[in-house]
């Protein structure tokens, strides 16, 4: 049953994950050629500092590029402390933080660690699997 199904068994977990001194141009390149929309920023220890989403780097970008300026580091254009969710969640509490903002991905934790990254697209593998 929906209500019963847990984030972590549809959240992806093969992570790939930035950190914060990472050159914005080398975040750009991961995300394309990985072909994800955003990346967990983590610090040395592995824990979760920031999210680095597509509209960050669109916006570093444009900045950069109008005032010929450095794009500079992810640390300069994440989003820090970003909204998170427990791995053992049901799906259905995912699928209100997705509909109640403009999320494409939710950063999983487990006991404060990063775990795993769930997705609209996950979320919406669940609707069809489970209907």
């Amino acid at each position: 049953m929906i209500q019963t199904a847990r984030v972590e068994e549809f959240m992806a977990r093969e992570l790939v994950v930035v950190r914060p001194n990472t050159e914005i141009h080398e975040a750009v390149a991961l995300m394309l050629d990985r072909r994800v929309s955003g990346l967990p920023v983590v610090d040395e220890g592995g824990h979760l500092v920031g999210i680095l989403t597509e509209q960050d780097c669109l916006r570093v970008a444009f900045q950069s590029h109008y005032h010929q300026a450095p794009a500079g580091t992810v640390a300069n254009a994440m989003t820090s402390n970003p909204t998170t969710i427990d791995a053992q969640d049901d799906i259905m509490t995912a699928i209100d933080v997705f509909l109640r903002a403009s999320f494409r991905r939710l950063p999983v934790l487990a006991g404060g660690t990063l775990v795993g990254v769930l997705s609209r697209r996950d979320a919406l593998r669940v609707l069809r699997t489970q209907a």
